[in-house]
């Protein structure tokens, strides 16, 4: 019996050794966050992260933005009784996979955002313009994201933080609160982004379009008609 026991206990030993040594992280590349993000070059990729983080939620059939209108009809394929029970409002739950991936997606894509405003000021060789033009393509993203996840879910978890550590207590603002923020980094990112840009970056034109349907949606969801003359007095194309 004693020899059971310790033969047992060993091998729970072993496991235990093991697991420890899995767990351990190796960073095999030698380079931490803080180096590679203090060059320019480094610090883009996170800027680009957040851009491609687009692909991941329109890049196949964006079924939850289709969903509800009259302009599209149900899909002819293997999966329309999947796509249907979305269209009719069947199936807005966690457990439907379309909804659990545009959901994860989404918080994937702040959390991008998120990175990159907090290695903003990190590279040593990025111009004051180019810094602020970064960071205002950055908070407009952060705000686009979370302005998605309202229309489909109402007032929603409010991410500003880089995070790098698990969260235990992620509260669910208000939808009053979701759209305040929402209009404010859009607002800050309006005073930092250029008037042109290159292809497919954020410039004043995107903001102030979506900023302007963030205002309208707002007076809608909040039932203060006031705010439909809000968008009035900013350009859009």
């Amino acid at each position: 019996m004693k020899k059971s026991i310790f033969i047992y206990l060993s091998i729970l030993l072993l496991f235990a050794t093991s697991c420890s040594k899995f767990l351990n992280e190796d960073n095999k590349g030698g380079i931490t966050n803080d180096k590679f993000y203090s060059k320019a070059d480094g610090y883009k990729t996170l800027v680009t992260a957040a851009y491609s983080d687009l692909r991941s939620i329109y890049g196949t059939t964006p079924i939850l933005d289709l969903a509800g209108t009259d302009l599209y009809q149900e899909a002819k394929a293997e999966d329309a009784v999947a796509l249907a029970a979305l269209t009719r409002y069947q199936s807005l739950d966690p457990s439907e996979s379309h909804v659990e991936d545009f959901y994860t997606n989404c918080y994937k894509a702040i959390q991008a955002a998120n990175a990159g405003l907090y290695y903003n000021n990190l590279p040593t060789d990025l111009s004051d313009a180019q810094r602020t033009q970064y960071d205002g393509e950055l908070r407009f993203l952060r705000a686009f994201y979370h302005f998605i996840l309202m229309e489909q879910f109402g007032g929603i978890v409010i991410s500003d933080e880089y995070t790098n550590s698990p969260k235990i207590n992620i509260p669910r603002s208000s939808l009053a609160d979701s759209y305040a923020f929402v209009i404010s980094e859009m607002e800050q990112a309006l005073t930092e982004v250029s008037a042109s840009a290159s292809p497919g970056r954020v410039n004043k034109d995107v903001v102030n379009h979506y900023l302007a349907k963030v205002y309208l949606s707002r007076g809608w969801d909040l039932a203060r008609p006031t705010i439909f003359k809000k968008p009035r007095t900013m350009p859009m194309r």
